[in-house]
């Protein structure tokens, strides 16, 4: 596309439209590989239930860290409330679906906001969004959410914050991070203060072209904002404040380097993870410097997007100095690497937009310069490159290359195929996931249908068609034999009674058989006996609680009944399940004494004299009461 070409994007895609696309990519990406209990939600349902039930498992150290100090309060008093109306596994499928899709719709309206009204850019960047990945620092590399959890609920709203903020509106931005802000209080604070920052920097930046009274007007609605944003921020944290602390070291100790290092600790991450968020951003900064050129709204929202990205990375880096060089409490609680998710959905916006922005000029049937037309193979290179980051990187580089007249051979059919050809091989190289590569290509089938076909009401019918094609054979394959589909995608867990494993073998007996109250002593990793068993049990590894004390507490009771390990993070679960492999009679009488549960699950392998009341191939259960 030449620099000098213009390109109108009329908003010819009704917001009906739109928001049904989004609700089904958003119900696709929500579904494939849903898991009730899958995640976090070994600690996140366990509170819910209890806000649903006080009674719920009355004797388990996590579950009765719940209270109004917990950071998940508010998130779970929702759940109890829309429980009332449905059951808790049809809640959360259905929030899950509902907030991957506003997640999607966001997205999209943003994206033709700043690509000048591309409805094109609007549906690639919400494709993007629910099917591409970024990367992994700060963690997870993808911005939706399955199944549902705090941070999934709040992602719409800190989306519109976000959006809010770069166009310079405070109290819709505030709205929206101080909503998200009883529900995460650590995301929501932290991105509706960023916001307020960034938009009082570009208050002070465009000073020179506002009249003085204006510019006082504009400052007072921040300052009211940041108010509103104080209140949403009293309200959460007000109750923990006369909560008993703990010593700085320990509490930094506890949280950053033994808990959560691929949160906080940048030194513990693999070489890969930088490689893989430098194969992404760059190609991003490439879709920047293209879009540029023709996007008037980019071009104005540019220095305040910069700004952020700036901010953004003042903040890693304080949360590398002051948690790794020089530990202090308020940096480890802010938690900064996990605000990359800003840039990751940024990144993803330029992308996917750019790209939208070329399917639509290459479909146009308005006369273009011969410099600005798209060949069919570059426009498939640039489709297909949303599959991995080295693809988006060789084909955004590609783009980049045949802006300059100097490399006018890059054009060539020869040099697309060529093009192609490497991206290709670079994508499976870094070992595909498969369902990505589904994703993207099935997203872009419907977006294309939807923005090409008419009337307009046969796009959307092939795109609701297309989605129940894929979605009912999963549910009914047996029936559907022998579609193909029906072994591409995996058959969500939406209820207990999905499950099929031995470990449900084993908390199904435990619940038919011991008694309510009864506290159990299992491996660090199946903390989802709680769910399944409905048992209390001594502690497990992903359960978290993030009170000062009981954070304290839950690490002694690791280390008691799993030893200390040597790695730290996750890494240390298989070292913590080798050593309870081979706990002893003796070590089993003395957490009996301190910690009062009455039953163990065991590895089968683990020599012990207790009677064994339930065993299957792998587990054993043991009465340690009698």
């Amino acid at each position: 596309m030449s620099q000098n070409d213009t390109i109108s994007h009329p908003r010819r895609l009704s917001l009906v439209y739109l928001g049904l696309f989004c609700l089904l990519v958003g119900g696709v990406a929500s579904l494939w590989g849903y898991s009730y209990i899958g995640g976090n939600q070994v600690e996140q349902l366990p509170l819910a239930m209890r806000a649903i039930d006080p009674s719920y498992l009355a004797r388990d150290f996590f579950v009765n860290t719940f209270g109004s100090t917990s950071p998940r309060y508010f998130f779970s008093e929702l759940i109890a409330i829309l429980s009332r109306l449905a059951s808790l596994p049809a809640v959360y499928l259905a929030l899950t679906i509902l907030c991957n899709g506003l997640t999607a719709l966001v997205t999209a309206l943003f994206a033709r906001d700043l690509f000048d009204g591309s409805d094109a850019a609007a549906l690639l960047s919400a494709l993007a969004v629910m099917s591409a990945r970024t990367f992994w620092l700060g963690y997870y590399n993808i911005i939706y959410r399955t199944p549902l959890e705090p941070s999934l609920l709040i992602m719409p709203l800190l989306l519109a914050c976000i959006w809010a903020g770069l166009r310079q509106r405070p109290l819709l931005s505030v709205a929206a991070a101080g909503l998200a802000t009883l529900f995460h209080p650590l995301m929501g604070l932290e991105t509706g203060a960023i916001m307020l920052a960034l938009m009082a920097f570009e208050l002070l930046a465009q000073r020179p072209r506002l009249p003085g009274k204006t510019r006082l007007v504009k400052f007072a609605i921040i300052v009211c904002g940041g108010v509103i944003l104080a209140g949403f921020a009293a309200i959460v944290l007000l109750p923990s404040l006369h909560s008993p602390a703990i010593l700085q070291q320990q509490f930094i100790q506890i949280l950053a380097f033994f808990r959560h290092p691929h949160h906080y600790v940048p030194s513990t991450w693999a070489f890969w993870q930088y490689a893989q968020a430098a194969a992404f951003l760059a190609p991003v900064g490439f879709a920047w410097v293209l879009g540029y050129k023709t996007s008037t709204r980019l071009k104005q929202l540019t220095r305040p997007m910069l700004a952020l990205c700036a901010m953004l990375g003042v903040l890693c880096l304080g949360g590398y100095v002051f948690v790794e060089l020089i530990p202090n409490r308020l940096w480890v609680t802010a938690q900064t690497f996990r605000l990359l998710f800003m840039i990751k959905w940024l990144g993803l916006v330029l992308a996917g937009g750019w790209i939208g922005v070329v399917v639509e000029n290459t479909f146009s049937t308005q006369k273009t310069a011969p410099s600005s037309g798209f060949s069919g193979l570059r426009l498939a290179i640039l489709l297909a490159s949303l599959v991995s980051q080295l693809s988006l990187l060789v084909a955004f580089a590609y783009e980049l290359l045949g802006e300059h007249k100097q490399t006018n051979w890059i054009r060539k059919p020869l040099a697309s195929l060529g093009v192609m050809a490497v991206s290709g091989l670079l994508a499976i190289a870094i070992q595909p996931d498969l369902q990505v590569y589904f994703l993207v290509v099935f997203f872009e089938i419907m977006a294309l249908a939807l923005l090409y076909l008419r009337p307009r009401l046969a796009g959307a019918a092939l795109n609701a068609a297309m989605v129940c094609a894929l979605i009912v054979p999963v549910f009914w394959g047996s029936h559907l034999r022998p579609l193909p589909v029906t072994t591409l995608m995996p058959k969500p867990i939406l209820s207990l009674s999905d499950l099929n494993s031995e470990e449900m073998n084993v908390a199904t007996w435990a619940r038919l058989h011991t008694a309510k109250d009864a506290i159990f002593l299992v491996n660090p990793s199946l903390g989802e006996f709680r769910i399944t068993a409905e048992r209390a049990i001594v502690v497990d590894f992903i359960a978290f609680p993030f009170q000062e004390q009981a954070m304290a507490e839950w690490q002694q009771r690791i280390f008691d009944c799993y030893g200390v390990p040597k790695a730290k993070g996750f890494d240390a679960v298989p070292q913590m399940r080798d050593k309870f492999t081979k706990i002893t009679d003796k070590k089993l009488a003395a957490l009996r004494v301190k910690y009062g549960f009455d039953y163990a699950v065991l590895y089968k392998s683990t020599n012990t004299k207790y009677p064994v009341i339930f065993d299957t191939q792998n587990y054993k259960i043991i009465q340690l009461n009698q």
